[in-house]
């Protein structure tokens, strides 16, 4: 690789690594090109050498929080299997690290307000990443739509609110709920044993 192409990718990888952090904590009306830029280190003029526009980059960054983000989750499920990595997933998923830290977190937590309000781009490119993270949660679709579903929700509240017993109580809320997914998808595993 020529070292203008090398110094080129480094550059595309600090304006992700930048617009990463500022669309999860910002949002996708706050996130500024111009400021993306600055903490990249880099000028705005060289913006458009890696993005056509501000959509694409936030497209962009989006994906590598989710890339980033299932790539922890994967981590916290090693060597769980069948129903144990749903309570694992939602485990690592409502840690009060993840819950503290918004521009390192999941970019759902940090944007499904913002996602319906996108365009179109965007809101197909989420779809995207939200059926691989269902994908590799569990084989049971409905289950891992509806893990994903209260623990999405329960993080966004998490951080909504400033009572920590409050916040313990979610977190709390969203175990009993995954619990019963899990014992649902026992019973009827064991049903479609015994009809067997």
């Amino acid at each position: 690789m020529s070292s203008k192409s090398e110094r080129k990718r480094v550059s595309h990888d600090r304006i992700q690594a930048s617009a990463s952090l500022a669309l999860r904590r910002d949002g996708i009306s706050g996130l500024s090109v111009h400021n993306v830029m600055e903490d990249a280190g880099l000028t705005v003029g060289g913006f458009y050498s890696h993005y056509s526009s501000r959509e694409e980059l936030i497209a962009d960054a989006f994906d590598s929080a989710a890339s980033e983000r299932r790539a922890v989750v994967a981590r916290a499920l090693e060597g769980r299997t069948g129903n144990d990595r749903l309570p694992a997933f939602l485990g690592a998923y409502l840690a009060i690290d993840h819950v503290e830290s918004r521009e390192q977190g999941c970019p759902w937590g940090a944007l499904l307000s913002d996602l319906p309000r996108a365009g179109e781009p965007l809101r197909a490119n989420a779809t995207e990443q939200f059926r691989r993270s269902a994908a590799g949660l569990h084989p049971d679709r409905r289950a891992a739509i509806a893990t994903l579903a209260v623990s999405f929700s329960s993080l966004m509240l998490m951080r909504a609110v400033t009572d920590s017993r409050l916040r313990e109580e979610i977190a709390e809320a969203a175990c009993f709920a995954v619990e019963s997914i899990v014992r649902n998808l026992e019973r009827r595993g064991a049903s479609e044993g015994e009809s067997k």
